[in-house]
């Protein structure tokens, strides 16, 4: 079980693929094993899954999510809430050919924010993804890297928020997008 230190309490599970208290660089963490990326079959074992809540839910205002981690894979969803076709939206932070990118999708549109360099070097690197009514920013170990502006509206889902991966997914018509490294910790701001 996932313990959360917040004052919400909102614990999770933890997939039996997931190493638990795995010490690192000075970090006690999760580390998630690297999988063969869109092969088949889908490993929903691999996920950190926190079960839906609405203090979970972005909805209009302010909402960070910090999230500390390493890799040296170029490849993975680290955190998100909802997946691309949810109705009610979604929020992501990816590593697509290891760039940060974090954004967030609700009935007024898609925002998001990116840092174009790949920071999969094995080393721990913090991202803040900071999303306001008017604009999201991204920050990486501290310095501001990316922001745009435009109105995203209101993001509330049903979905659980997981970590590590997709919830819904196959491998063969919905990719799973499994990171592959290890986890720190977490953190979610809301207002």
């Amino acid at each position: 079980i996932l313990h959360a230190s917040g004052p919400l309490g909102l614990n999770g599970s933890i997939g039996s693929e997931v190493q638990t208290g795995v010490s690192s660089g000075g970090a006690t963490g999760y580390v998630f094993p690297r999988l063969t990326p869109n092969k088949p079959p889908a490993h929903p074992q691999h996920l950190v899954t926190i079960p839906n809540n609405d203090a979970l839910n972005p909805g209009s205002g302010s909402y960070t999510v910090e999230i500390r981690y390493k890799t040296t894979n170029p490849f993975g969803n680290l955190i998100q809430k909802g997946q691309s076709t949810t109705n009610g939206g979604q929020f992501k932070i990816q590593l697509p050919k290891g760039k940060p990118q974090c954004y967030f999708k609700a009935n007024l549109g898609r925002d998001g924010a990116e840092y174009n360099h790949a920071i999969n070097d094995g080393q721990w690197h913090t991202l803040k993804c900071v999303r306001t009514a008017t604009n999201v920013t991204l920050y990486v170990d501290g310095v501001k890297r990316g922001s745009t502006s435009g109105p995203i509206g209101n993001l509330t889902n049903s979905y659980p928020v997981t970590i590590g991966g997709k919830p819904n997914c196959d491998q063969v018509k919905v990719t799973c997008d499994y990171f592959g490294g290890s986890v720190d910790y977490v953190k979610i701001t809301k207002g």
